[in-house]
């Protein structure tokens, strides 16, 4: 016979031990800075401290985490707005790139340039965009932390996955100015 489980303080010391790392990273890209996804992790741990007694599936931990800081992070998104023109224009040229180009997985010497180019992602699209890509869930499963359809979590990434290779392929040479980019795409001339 199996006793009762954890209590509800050991649960959340349980959560936070295990999970702390990838809500931190998450946290991290999701924000761009170190102070903002401190201070967003720390948010969500108070939340989740103050909510752990209706916590019913305790193996549905890390799915809880997520959405208490993906909440966390929509509320401080909110307040943030992108100037509509230069949404439209960075749209336009978006929809004129080529689909070819830049493979995200061999980038992990550009760290920078993911990190700027994440922060460019409208906020809607990158968080759908990390859950997936990041934290491994399935469409299936950010859609439902994100309380969206699963069409429009699946057209979100699909949308940031192009704005990201956009984005990098477009991002200055490591090493070069916009000088040496403008002779090298002008033929050295």
């Amino acid at each position: 016979m199996s006793g009762p489980g954890p209590s509800p303080e050991q649960l959340y010391d349980e959560l936070v031990t295990q999970h702390a790392d990838a809500l931190w990273r998450l946290a991290f890209r999701l924000t761009g800075d170190f102070d903002d996804a401190e201070d967003l992790t720390q948010e969500a741990y108070y939340e989740a401290w103050r909510s752990i007694g209706g916590l019913r599936a305790p193996e549905a931990g890390r799915s809880w985490l997520i959405t208490i800081l993906m909440r966390r992070a929509s509320r401080r998104l909110r307040a943030v707005r992108r100037d509509p023109v230069t949404e439209r224009a960075i749209e336009d040229s978006l929809d004129a790139a080529p689909d070819e180009g830049v493979s995200l997985l061999d980038l992990g010497e550009r760290q920078d340039d993911i990190q700027k180019a994440l922060d460019a992602l409208d906020p809607t699209r990158r968080s759908v965009f990390l859950l997936v890509c990041l934290e491994d869930m399935t469409c299936r499963e950010a859609a439902k932390v994100l309380d969206i359809p699963l069409g429009t979590a699946l057209s979100r990434i699909h949308r940031a996955r192009s704005e990201l290779r956009w984005s990098l392929r477009h991002m200055q040479p490591r090493g070069g100015t916009a000088r040496d980019a403008d002779q090298a795409g002008a033929g050295g001339a």
